[in-house]
Formats: C-alpha cells, structure tokens, sequence
C-alpha cells in the first residue's frame, strides 16, 4: 500500500512538473508575440502616424530632406500588414480553412525545407474527407513541432512526412535522420516538445508513438480520428 502511494505521487509530481512546463512555454509565446505586436508592430503604427501627419513636408532642421510621401507610407503600410498577417498565421493558420490540412502541411513542409535547408520529402493519400477543424489544427500543429526538433535539436539532413485518411481516421507519420536521443532522457527543449505533442493528440482522442535512439534518427506516428470525441455532427438532408 505504501508503495502504491509512492508511486501514486511519484506521477502526480511528474504530471505537476509536466503541466507546469506547458504553461510556461504558452505563456513565453503568448509574451513573444504581445511583445512583437507591441514593440514592433506598435512602434512602426506610431512611426507611420507621425509621418502622415507630415507627408511630403520638409524635415525641419534637414534642408532638401523630406517626410515620406502618401507613397512610401502606403509601401510601409503593405508591409506592417504582411507581419501582422505573419503573427495571424502562427495564431490560427487560416490555410487550414482555405485549403485544408493536406495543402498547409505541404506549406509548413515546404517553408521549413526553404529555412533550414532540409530536404523533406512529403506526401498524402486519400484526402477527400472532412476533417474536424481542431483535429486538423492539433495534426498541425504536431508537425510544426516536429519539424522545430528536427531542424533544431536532431539536426537532421533529410525529413519525410506523409499523411493519408479514409473514413476509419487519419494517419500521420514521420521520420528523420537525425542524431536520434533517448526518448526516457530528454533535455528541457525536445522533452517540452514531446509533451505538447502528446497532450495534443490527448486532447482529439489520437494515437501518439515515438522511437528514436541515439544515433538513429527519429520516428514519430499519430491515428486520429476524423472528428473530435465529444462533438456533435450534424447532418443536412
């Protein structure tokens, strides 16, 4: 008995300490882009404010110099609108509801490969069925995290990504050829990683695996149910 209850809080501790790290990343992103908005965003608003009050007017103090004309402020406005619509996208990735989780895959994919410079070689099957929206935005988001390890802690060279789904679910995998690690004995970074994406596939009722060791890349797999369990499906006739 006394045991089990050793155990019981052995969990509980890990559980506690787990949460408390998924806080804590939210809420380091949650600050990042507060402070991006405030610090660029904000300051670059206030910067064009100033200069429409002034358009085109001489600059005191600087003869021959000038305020941007409307011009160059409605350049710097396109701009602004481009990080902003950035910011939107890391929020809620509107491709998701444009072109569906099959196409903004291959643009994470893509983008990733294009940063990095990792090859990654992607490919789907079968994606003609409806997907509930927070299943799609949680596989999402599970590949995002697993490019982010493999470019920044597996220092892989090549990726490979492939989803398929038929009406029993939806399937993703993926693999790396990286420097691999001991799934028992993570460092902060991939650990923190691995606990998001579990409690992500937790949260839409999904299958998570992983293999890795070291040395020998790494290998993740998710089955996913088309629909979120506990939502409501409603059909029109």
């Amino acid at each position: 008995m006394e045991k089990n209850k050793e155990n019981f809080r052995v969990m509980a501790d890990a559980l506690s300490r787990a949460i408390g790290r998924l806080i804590e990343a939210q809420d380091q992103e949650c600050t990042r882009i507060a402070r991006e908005l405030h610090d660029d965003i904000g300051a670059s608003l206030a910067i064009v404010g100033f200069d429409l009050l002034n358009a085109g007017k001489p600059v005191s103090g600087s003869p021959g110099e000038k305020h941007p004309d409307i011009q160059r402020l409605y350049e710097k406005l396109q701009e602004i609108g481009s990080r902003i619509s950035r910011l939107s996208n890391q929020l809620n990735p509107p491709m998701l509801k444009y072109f569906g989780l099959a196409k903004a895959v291959e643009i994470e994919c893509k983008e990733f490969s294009e940063k990095r410079q990792i090859p990654v070689s992607y490919s789907y099957d079968n994606f003609m069925v409806k997907l509930d929206p927070v299943v799609a935005l949680n596989v999402l988001r599970v590949v995002q995290e697993a490019l982010c390890n493999a470019g920044k802690h597996s220092h892989a060279t090549s990726v490979t990504v492939k989803i398929s789904a038929t009406s029993a679910g939806l399937t993703l995998a993926m693999s790396d050829n990286g420097v691999g690690f001991d799934v028992e004995q993570t460092n902060f970074g991939v650990g923190l990683g691995l606990i998001t994406m579990r409690e992500r596939m937790k949260l839409i009722g999904a299958e998570f695996e992983i293999w890795s060791q070291p040395g020998q890349g790494v290998k993740i797999s998710c089955r996913a149910p088309l629909v979120q369990p506990g939502t409501v499906q409603t059909s029109h006739s």
